[in-house]
């Protein structure tokens, strides 16, 4: 009888298999099909936000335009008020024609869109133009740019909007902003667009989604753009209004109007870079899951050691009072914010104090010439130490007819002419004359001709003799603005008004109040970079400033004096600050110091000042000098601590309690190398003398020299020698064989 022999087991494994790759073709086939809807999804997502990111760029570029296009419309202003360009239209002086040419010129500085400014004289067909060469004959403009191009303005005057023009003859063309001009008035203004500026902004907005953008007119005529050849084929396939209009599942226009004359933008959107990106990530993104999980998995493992024990340890030592309820990180941000500001808070104080005492110093020196002038009502000065940048200063030295000089009346002049309070304040007044501080703030540009108007009327009707100086928007510019008016008036005898900007090339000598703001930044720079004979240096010429200033013997030169004196105290403050030098340790010395800065005469006391200003840079040089001197043991320090597993900088920082910044300084200058560099390189000089010499294991190598983690020294050793440490101990020791 015989017997079947059983199936062989191989079945049921067989079996096995068959149902898991089953099981694996239908997770596969479910993984592989949520990846497909999640990249469609995503496919559609990315496109709508390229066509939303897509309008919102073209969107920017037409406003950029329009901006400059309404810029254009400000100037055309600007010139039709300008009061030289208005005195040109009525002489035929050619010095007039010039200013006016040089007031045009002035405009279009620094605005890159405008090629050039064509103004017409109607009453003299007399044709200013800041660029292009350009005459009027026949009732039009014959410009040469470089070619003829004649412009005809007639068929658009008296529009009652202004008008963008793209206007062609022959292979030449030009594009033309055309403000609102009148056929009665005895001018014409306009402008001729730089197509170029145009082009490179289409150029910068322009990228592998958006590969094409242009400017065209009403007419679909392309201006200006980048790739316009791109958008030839696509010139029907749009109307001239805001929107997206597709060509392809790929491909659509986007049109954003809104310009002068139904001008518009027009940018070519492209999909197809997108989805390739889409496509290539989806391709490779199982095995990208796969490995950066796996990748994660083991860093997490590595990283515990090298980064939770140091934090754990750092907080420790760093935090007074560890909370268990917020994490090492958040204790430690806390600690250096506090730190932080603490620091600031101080820094702010010095500030505010360094502020207050200026507003003190020449409140004091117009109360007393209020005072003086009889003027009861005293003014706000902290008008004059705000932040607004459209307040500017302006010092004016006045004569009187007789003496003595009507300060009140002045004063509410000037407040009334420029309807604001406080506008006016006296600096200095003697017999028939006084200087006056004007604080100007209003919308006009021209702040100085404003004034040159109302003193000119001052002269006309009551014969005051006036010199104005130039402006400025910081009160520490007061002594300068002063000194200028007073070498203004130097030129009574030639003119009745006269401006320190029109007659400073006729005045000789230097200037002996102008703010020294570079010597002060140069000596905190010296002082911040422990070069303490430089700093010695500049507060020599500093000093010499202000003894030059002293021999003018008046009160605003004195406030100039004062207030170089307090900056500078207030520079070698913050130094030290920066220095870690705490403020206590010094606060006694440099009160003293500000005391005498502040309310003593230099005149009388700058011995005094000096031997002070010495003591404090004397301090922060010994200081420092002490803290040097510790440096002499960092490399001690470091070659004894190197093969500590935790030894670290902010361990090295707390040994010498001074900051982590500072004793990095301290051992590059010492060793010209970072700390880290420095100790991997003990610790390799230390392996390799162990490698050659014991037969220790490699593990208890990488533990002696300060590693813990073995896999991070051995990588190390090969990244710096080229070889593990087996091979470096194999082929060293064969060659002392």
């Amino acid at each position: 009888m015989k017997f079947r022999k059983p199936y062989p087991r191989k079945t049921a494994g067989s079996t096995r298999l068959r149902y898991f790759l089953s099981y694996f073709i239908i997770f596969c086939f479910l993984i592989t099909g949520f990846f497909y809807i999640v990249r469609s999804q995503l496919a559609k997502l990315y496109l709508e936000q390229l066509t939303i990111s897509s309008q919102e760029q073209l969107h920017n570029v037409r406003q950029t335009l329009a901006e400059e296009f309404d810029t254009m419309n400000i100037v055309n202003n600007s010139i039709k008020d300008n009061i030289n360009i208005i005195f040109a239209k009525y002489t035929t002086d050619q010095g007039r024609q010039y200013l006016a040419y040089k007031e045009i010129r002035k405009y279009i500085a620094g605005r890159p869109y405008i090629k050039s400014v064509i103004y017409l004289n109607k009453n003299r067909d007399v044709v200013t133009s800041s660029q292009a060469v350009t005459e009027y004959k026949e009732g039009a403009f014959h410009m040469l740019t470089p070619y003829l191009f004649v412009f005809d303005p007639t068929p658009y005057l008296d529009s009652r909007q202004n008008q963008l023009l793209y206007l062609q003859e022959g292979n030449e063309n030009q594009l033309i902003y055309f403000p609102v001009n009148s056929s009665y008035s005895n001018d014409i203004t306009y402008f001729l667009v730089d197509t170029r500026e145009i082009e490179q902004l289409c150029l910068q907005t322009s990228s592998s989604e958006m590969p094409a953008i242009a400017l065209l007119d009403s007419g679909k005529n392309i201006i200006a753009g980048e790739n316009t050849e791109l958008l030839m084929p696509y010139m029907d396939s749009f109307e001239p209004k805001d929107g997206i209009y597709p060509i392809d599942n790929n491909t659509s226009l986007c049109v954003s109007g809104g310009l002068s004359n139904g001008f518009l933008m027009l940018s070519l959107i492209s999909n197809r870079v997108l989805l390739g990106q889409v496509n290539s990530a989806f391709r490779t993104a199982y095995l990208i899951l796969f490995v950066l999980g796996f990748l994660g998995f083991l860093l997490l493992l590595l990283s515990m050691r090298s980064t939770y024990l140091p934090l754990h340890k750092l907080t420790q030592k760093i935090v007074a009072s560890p909370d268990k309820r917020q994490s090492y990180l958040e204790q430690l941000d806390q600690t250096f914010a506090d730190s932080n500001l603490q620091n600031r808070q101080l820094q702010d104080k010095l500030e505010k104090y360094k502020l207050s005492i200026q507003k003190s110093i020449l409140d004091n020196i117009i109360t007393s010439n209020h005072a003086t002038a009889g003027w009861r009502e005293l003014p706000d000065i902290d008008r004059l130490f705000g932040a607004d940048s459209d307040v500017l200063l302006f010092a004016v030295k006045m004569k009187s007819p007789r003496a003595p000089f009507p300060c009140g009346k002045i004063v509410e002049f000037f407040c009334r002419s420029l309807n604001v309070e406080d506008s006016c304040v006296i600096l200095e007044t003697a017999g028939d004359t006084a200087i006056l501080l004007i604080n100007y703030s209003g919308p006009e540009p021209n702040k100085d001709e404003v004034l040159k108007l109302l003193l000119t009327d001052l002269q006309q009707e009551k014969g005051y003799l006036s010199s104005l100086s130039e402006c400025s928007d910081s009160p520490l510019d007061i002594p300068s603005l002063y000194e200028q008016a007073i070498q203004a008036s130097s030129l009574w005898g030639q003119m009745s008004v006269v401006t320190y900007h029109e007659v400073s090339p006729l005045l000789t000598g230097g200037s002996a109040l102008v703010y020294p703001n570079d010597l002060l930044g140069s000596l905190s720079s010296s002082l911040q970079n422990y070069q303490f004979e430089e700093a010695d240096g500049y507060i020599g010429e500093l000093l010499r400033i202000i003894d030059q200033s002293e021999s003018m013997d008046r009160q605003i030169p004195d406030f100039f004096a004062h207030c170089i004196l307090i900056d500078l105290l207030a520079v070698i403050a913050n130094a030290m600050e920066h220095s870690d030098i705490r403020f206590k340790s010094y606060s006694n010395l440099y009160f003293e110091a500000l005391y005498l800065c502040r309310s003593c005469s230099y005149g009388e006391n700058a011995a005094a000042i000096q031997a002070n200003i010495r003591k404090l840079t004397d301090f922060f040089r010994e200081q420092w000098t002490a803290k040097s001197a510790s440096s002499f043991h960092l490399k001690d320090q470091m070659e004894k601590n190197f093969t500590q597993p935790d030894f670290s900088i902010n361990q090295l920082a707390e040994q010498f309690h001074v900051s982590i910044a500072y004793i990095s300084y301290l051992v590059k200058k010492e060793v010209n190398q970072n700390f880290s560099d420095y100790i991997w390189k003990l610790r390799l000089d230390r392996a390799r003398e162990l490698l050659l010499n014991t037969d220790q294991s490699i593990d208890e190598i990488s533990v002696a020299v300060g590693y813990l983690n073995t896999s991070s020294f051995r990588r190390k050793f090969k990244q710096d020698t080229g070889l593990t440490p087996s091979q470096y101990r194999s082929q060293a020791g064969g060659a002392q064989q």
